[in-house]
């Protein structure tokens, strides 16, 4: 692998994680979505702000047993442990 490919996925991680991680925070502590976008460490899109908020509310009123934790292993080899919907079957 690259050095150039793996800086640029660090950096896609780093932008989407701590982004992602802030609009929640940002979100329960009542900040609009005007105020979410100045406190970025990241540039993000207001739509792309607006879309973390839709899923995080959705996924804060569904049932718990609509979620199950799953394992993943990155590129990197890095494992770690995410909440994700229930496959319907």
């Amino acid at each position: 692998m690259s050095e150039e490919f793996f800086r640029n996925a660090l950096s896609r991680f780093m932008k989407d994680s701590a982004n992602g991680g802030a609009i929640r925070h940002l979100h329960d502590l009542g900040y609009s979505v005007a105020e979410i976008k100045k406190e970025l460490l990241f540039p993000a899109k207001d739509e792309d702000i607006q879309k973390v908020i839709d899923e995080y509310e959705k996924e804060k009123n569904s049932p718990e047993d609509a979620y199950e934790i799953v394992k993943v292993q990155n590129a990197f080899g890095k494992i770690s442990f995410q909440k994700r919907p229930k496959k319907k079957d």
